[in-house]
C-alpha cells in the first residue's frame, strides 16, 4: 500500500509538472521564442523533495544514452512514463515522444499515457512553429487533438479543459500559417463541434469564414 501511494504521489507531481511545462500559447512562442523556465514540482517539505529526487534518479538510471534511442518496452508502465518525463525534461523531446508512443500502443486505454503524449506533441508543435515548420506543427497538433478526443470530457479528471482548448487553437493557427485554409476551417468546425469557440481567431482571420459557393 505504501509503495502504491508513493507511485500515485509521484504521478501527480509528474502530471502537474507536465501540464505547466507543455502548455505554451502558440502566439506567445511566435512573439517570444525564449525557452520558458523548467517547471518546479509542487510541495515544500524535505521529505517530499527527497522522494521526488529518488524518483528522478531512478528514472535517470533507466535512461542511458542507448535508452533514448529505443522505447523501453520491458519496463512497467509507471516507470516507462517516468522515463519519458525524464527524457523530455532533459531536453530529449523526440526520445520522450518515442517512449510515450510505445506506451500508448501497448496500453491504448491508459489515460495518463495518452495525456502525456498529447502534451508532449503540443510542445513539439510549438518547437516546430519556432522553426517555421508549420506543416509539421499542424500534424503534431492534429495528433494531439485526436489523443484528447479519447479523454473527453476534459473536466479535470482525465485532462484539463485548457489543454484541450490550446491543442485545438494551435491546430487551427498552424493550418492558417501553412496557408491551408480548408484544413483550418475543418479544424475550427471540429473544435466547435465539442463546444469550443474562438471568436478572436475568426475576427483576425477572415479566411476562417466559409468560402462563398
Amino acid at each position: 500500500m505504501a509503495e502504491q501511494q508513493r507511485k500515485s504521489w509521484i504521478r501527480r507531481r509528474i502530471e502537474n509538472g507536465l501540464r505547466r511545462g507543455f502548455q505554451h500559447a502558440y502566439e506567445t512562442v511566435k512573439v517570444d521564442p525564449a525557452t520558458p523556465p523548467q517547471p518546479k514540482a509542487e510541495g515544500s517539505s524535505e521529505a517530499d523533495d527527497a522522494v521526488a529526487a529518488d524518483a528522478r534518479a531512478e528514472a535517470t538510471a533507466l535512461a542511458p544514452d542507448l535508452a533514448a534511442q529505443a522505447p523501453a518496452t520491458r519496463l512497467p508502465v509507471e516507470r516507462r512514463l517516468d522515463l519519458a518525463y525524464e527524457l523530455i525534461q532533459g531536453g530529449n523531446l523526440d526520445a520522450g515522444i518515442d517512449q510515450l508512443q510505445a506506451v500508448v500502443r501497448a496500453y491504448p486505454n491508459n489515460p495518463q499515457a495518452a495525456q502525456m503524449l498529447a502534451q508532449a506533441l503540443v510542445r513539439l508543435g510549438t518547437d516546430q512553429t519556432q522553426s517555421h515548420d508549420y506543416d509539421g506543427a499542424r500534424e503534431s497538433f492534429t495528433v494531439a487533438v485526436s489523443l484528447y478526443a479519447r479523454l473527453l470530457p476534459c473536466d479535470g479528471a482525465r485532462c484539463d479543459s485548457s489543454e484541450l482548448e490550446l491543442a485545438h487553437r494551435n491546430r487551427i493557427l498552424s493550418s492558417l500559417d501553412a496557408q491551408r485554409f480548408d484544413a483550418a476551417r475543418a479544424a475550427l468546425a471540429e473544435a466547435e463541434a465539442i463546444g469550443l469557440q474562438f471568436p478572436d481567431l475568426k475576427k483576425r482571420w477572415p479566411e476562417l469564414a466559409a468560402p462563398a459557393p
